[in-house]
């Protein structure tokens, strides 16, 4: 019985180790014959002297051999584009640049491929040469893009950026700043089709740079024009200085000629009244406009408004109790300021990193904080892989469960959720997820910025989303609202490594 087994479970191997050869071959017979169809269009179109057409199905073709690691047959391919391109060019006795710069920009890809540098010099340079000899702008702008990508393949980080810029500085030439921030989107997206990510990388890091220049740029405006106000306003006030001596000069000078023109003494005293009541409302106007030059700022009216409600509140409030928990939210609120403005001071100085060697493990410790404050119903949820990475984590820890506790303690949340994903090699993002509760579509706009409505300042912090907002750039990153996400609310911090 056991030896009949045996050689059941043997025919069975056999069989069907030879249906898999046999289904092996087929699958490399069907690959051989498309090589062999496609070659024979190639063949077909160069003998009907069909040039371009041909060059267009060999760079085809090449990359599908390149594509099947037949690297061989890829450089066959060029050979007989050569060859081509040559019959071409002795019916026409005249060199036909444009095909040659296809055939060697396919071959400066296959090199790319195998990590040739010495044959991708080479067929740059015959690039070049073509590009010099058609003298179309296209086509440069296109040379610097595959410079660039060529430099960025052998890590060659600062060429490749080098080149980037160029290309893009000729693409904006005499744009304004939106065309430019256009152009750096449409870079972006020929990166992440052709799922390029070094180029994303790097157009990703010129990008930051320039919108940060461009920051940099406005603010350096701002203050220029809020110093200009503030010269024009001590220029203002010094002349009211100077009018003021000199009235108080004139009503000394009347007081001596009152002593010495008795006759006249009803008459001076009448000009020195006059004179001392036009003088004390003088000064009485210079100090309200003091006054109101220290007050004429929107953020201050806003904190005005956003406080009214409140003391209105503590006046009517009978109980001491509510009294207290009133004149504490104001406490509140003035100490929520204060960190806001410490952190709009410093909004360019990044914090100090460092390696988190498991990211999970921060996940779950900041989830378990975050569970101890909220209502016993409320499911949680940590969807985190084991990766390392660099960020300050006592501040990263700190906004994230200021963020997980106020999605959670809203009415309506049924579920948060806390998930973190790799999107690049030195950059990754938290998603922090919130089931159930809506924030209206009017609030959406104003969500980050302090003080932009009324709010009741007794339920809580009102300066929070401002505020990690500003924290999540000097972590270097940046903190937005999922307008995609249809279930609830969904925040999403994006960062950086430096």
């Amino acid at each position: 019985m056991n030896k009949n087994l045996f050689f059941l479970l043997l025919a069975f191997f056999c069989f069907t180790t030879t249906i898999q050869g046999q289904s092996s071959s087929t699958t490399e017979t069907e690959k051989n014959n498309e090589f062999s169809s496609a070659w024979n269009a190639l063949v077909k179109l160069g003998q009907s002297k069909q040039y371009p057409q041909a060059i267009q199905e060999g760079v085809r073709l090449s990359k599908r051999f390149s594509l099947n690691k037949k690297y061989k047959e890829a450089f066959a391919t060029c050979r007989e584009m050569d060859g081509f391109v040559r019959i071409n060019e002795k019916e026409t006795n005249q060199s036909n640049y444009q095909l040659r710069y296809e055939i060697a920009k396919e071959r400066l890809r296959l090199y790319t491929n195998l990590k040739n540098l010495q044959n991708c010099k080479v067929q740059l340079n015959i690039l070049h040469y073509c590009a010099s000899q058609i003298k179309s702008s296209a086509l440069e702008n296109e040379l610097l893009l595959t410079e660039a990508n060529f430099y960025q393949a052998f890590g060659m980080t600062t060429q490749s950026h080098n080149y980037y810029k160029q290309y893009i500085s000729k693409k904006t030439e005499g744009k304004d700043l939106d065309n430019i921030d256009q152009c750096y989107k449409d870079l972006l997206s020929y990166a992440q089709q052709n799922q390029n990510a070094s180029m994303t990388n790097a157009i990703t890091d010129l990008y930051s740079s320039w919108k940060r220049s461009i920051q940099e740029e406005k603010n350096a405006k701002e203050y220029k024009s809020l110093q200009k106000k503030y010269d024009d306003s001590q220029t203002t006030l010094q002349e009211k200085d100077k009018s003021i001596t000199a009235k108080w000069a004139i009503i000394s000078t009347l007081g001596i000629l009152c002593i010495i023109f008795v006759i006249g003494i009803i008459v001076l005293l009448g000009l020195l009244f006059k004179q001392t009541r036009h003088t004390k409302k003088l000064t009485k106007n210079l100090t309200t406009a003091n006054e109101n030059n220290e007050l004429k700022s929107k953020f201050i009216e806003n904190m005005k408004n956003q406080m009214d409600p409140a003391l209105n509140t503590i006046a009517e409030t009978h109980s001491d109790m509510e009294r207290n928990n009133n004149i504490n939210a104001l406490k509140n609120l003035m100490t929520d300021i204060q960190t806001y403005l410490s952190l709009e001071k410093t909004q360019y100085e990044l914090y100090m990193s460092e390696n988190i060697p498991d990211i999970y493990s921060l996940c779950e410790k900041v989830m378990k904080k975050v569970k101890d404050e909220l209502r016993p119903e409320i499911e949680t949820l940590t969807n985190a892989p084991h990766l390392e990475i660099k960020v300050n984590i006592e501040i990263l820890e700190h906004l994230l469960y200021d963020l997980l506790t106020y999605l959670g303690k809203q009415n309506g949340t049924t579920k948060i959720i806390l998930e973190f994903k790799k999107r690049s090699a030195h950059s990754g993002q938290f998603i922090l997820t919130d089931h159930g509760y809506f924030i209206p579509e009017e609030e959406k706009k104003n969500l980050f910025k302090p003080f932009a409505e009324i709010q009741d300042i007794t339920k809580g912090n009102i300066l929070l989303l401002p505020t990690t907002n500003l924290i999540a750039a000097k972590l270097n990153g940046t903190l937005s609202f999922d307008n995609e996400y249809r279930k609830g609310t969904r925040f999403i911090l994006l960062l950086h490594e430096e």
